[in-house]
Parts: structure tokens; sequence; C-alpha cells
């Protein structure tokens, strides 16, 4: 009796550590053994740069900590007067720091020597990089329109009737109330990702008014059906502050991270002052989103609560299929 029991421990012991041989020891695998399909972490960021105290350094590391691999930032000044101590100042040389490799400025109207507008900031090249005007700079009005872009263009803040008519555009009775609007535009780019090609769109869209806005989304959603390129996504500020329907133009062909499954997240972090004069009530405060091609899954969307800036940074997880 002793040797059958001998013998069938060892057979027992044999067969388990001829197991433990041939299971796979680091390779991230699914329930049915296949391999994890590829991930990619990307992030949208207005960094509100019209704020002098906020420190561009801090807000990269905000996003590399979290392994972004590629984000959009909006409310960019590049090489602007704006204030004293950002004199001709480039947030891309703080930005292109670290895992980020390469970046894109992409100009939405001439402001204080420099140039106001979106960008893109990325772990990858990026190529075929290019910037669109947005819908509602050609329908504004054109007395007011002009006198907003000289507004923005010869501001200087060692003037104070600079600084004054600035404020001005904004404020009751100001140019905006009368129907100018801050030109707004969308940046594009490609990178390449484990030998699959993507193009990214930074924008931040108008605050004045929901019928220009509805357009802007109406232009966007066209540019992405007629991109070529197989893999899509659409980060950025959208103001989308009427409420959660604003996006639904794009529920049918792609997917929309902020708002997935049913989960919105708040990603205005202040009351925010341009909006004191407009017609709106600022219902809802999701206005940041990733908007993505079917071809990715959605695994993960998260803001980081941050003093950085008005704004939270909102990260989204994919997966390619």
């Amino acid at each position: 009796m002793r040797k059958k029991g001998y013998l069938l421990f060892s057979i027992v012991a044999t067969m388990m550590m001829g197991c433990s041989n041939t299971t796979p020891s680091k390779q991230n695998t699914s329930e049915t053994g296949h391999q994890e399909k590829e991930e990619l972490i990307v992030g949208t960021f207005n960094i509100d740069i019209k704020a002098p105290d906020n420190d561009v350094n801090d807000q990269r590391k905000l996003l590399s900590d979290k392994d972004v691999e590629i984000f959009g930032i909006q409310e960019v000044d590049k090489n602007t007067i704006r204030y004293e101590q950002r004199a001709n100042y480039d947030p891309f040389t703080d930005f292109t720091k670290g895992p980020y490799k390469d970046s894109f400025f992409g100009q939405s109207i001439e402001f204080g020597g420099g140039g106001y507008g979106n960008g893109i900031v990325s772990k990858y090249p990026l190529k075929e990089t290019k910037v669109v005007e947005l819908y509602g700079m050609k329908e504004a009005p054109g007395a007011e329109q002009k006198q907003f872009y000289e507004i923005y263009k010869h501001f200087d803040y060692k003037d104070k009737t600079s600084s004054d008519c600035l404020m001005d555009i904004w404020g009751e009775g100001g140019l905006v109330t009368k129907g100018a609007l801050e030109p707004r535009s969308y940046s594009r780019a490609i990178f390449e990702k484990d030998k699959k090609k993507i193009a990214f769109y930074s924008t931040h869209l108008s605050v004045e008014s929901f019928e220009v806005r509805t357009k802007q989304l109406e232009q966007l959603k066209k540019v992405l059906d007629e991109d070529p390129t197989e893999y899509k996504i659409l980060v950025g500020d959208f103001n989308t502050d009427h409420g959660i329907n604003e996006l639904n133009i794009f529920s049918k062909d792609y997917q929309i991270s902020n708002g997935h499954n049913g989960v919105w997240l708040e990603t205005m972090a202040e009351k925010d002052v341009t909006r004191a004069s407009l017609e709106t009530s600022m219902a809802v405060k999701f206005l940041d989103n990733i908007i993505v091609s079917k071809n990715f899954e959605i695994t993960d969307v998260d803001v980081i609560k941050t003093d950085l800036s008005d704004h939270y940074p909102l990260i989204t997880t994919l997966k390619f299929k």
C-alpha cells in the first residue's frame, strides 16, 4: 500500500510541475489565454494659461505621473506679453520634457505679439500637423469682430488702456454681448503606436453661443467622418454647458468618454468669469471630453482634481480592438 501511495503522489507531483513549466510568467493575458490588447492612455487639459501662477512644469508632471501618452491642451499662450512674468514665454519648451518628445501649437488668434490657441503634446513623433479655423468667425458682425481682433493682437500688459479693453470685451455691454466671437480652431496631428496610425485632434469650442457651438460640433463630426485614418481621437474643452445632449451628434458613430456607460465627470473646477455676461446658466460642468472611433475600447475614464487650472484634466484609457 505504501508503494501505491508513493507512486500516486509522484505522478500528481510530476503533473503539477509540468503544468507550472508551461504557464506564462510575465505576459498579461485574458481569461481566454489571449495576450492583452495594446493600451493607449490619452488626455485633455484646459491649462488656463491666462492665470500667471499656473505652472506648466507641474501641469506636465500631473499627466506624466498618470502615464498619459498624448494629450491636448487648450487656452495656450505662445510668445505673448500677457504678463510680465511670462513675457515671450513658450510653454511647449516645458511641456516637451521628460517622456514627452514632441508637441504642436495650433494658433487660433494673434495675441499680444504672439499667439493663443490649442496644442498637442506627445511621447511619439507628430506628423502631418495642421490647424483649421472653426465655424463662427466669418459669421460674426464685421465691425465688432475686427475690433476684437485688434484688441487681442495689440495687447500689452504694460499698457493700462490695453488691459482695460481686454477686460471690457467680456464684460457687460462688451463686444461679446454684441456678437463678437473669440476665434476657435482645431489642431490635428498623426502619430503611430504599435504600427497603428492614429489621427489626434485637440480643440476648444465657443462659449459665447450655443448655436455657434452646435455648428462647430457639426463641422468636427464631418471632419472625423472624412478622415481616412483608421483610428481617430478628438479631445478638448467643448464648453458644452447646456446639457449632456450637446454631444449626441457623435453618439452613433463614435464613443464619448465623459459620459461613457452613463457616468459623467465634472471637469470645470471653478466659476468661469467669462460666462458672467453671457446668456448661459452653465447647467452642467462636463465641459471636457475625449471622443474616439469605435475601433477602440474605452476601459477607464477619470479626472485629476487639481488647483493647477480652473479645469480638471480628463484621462481615458483605450485598447485597440
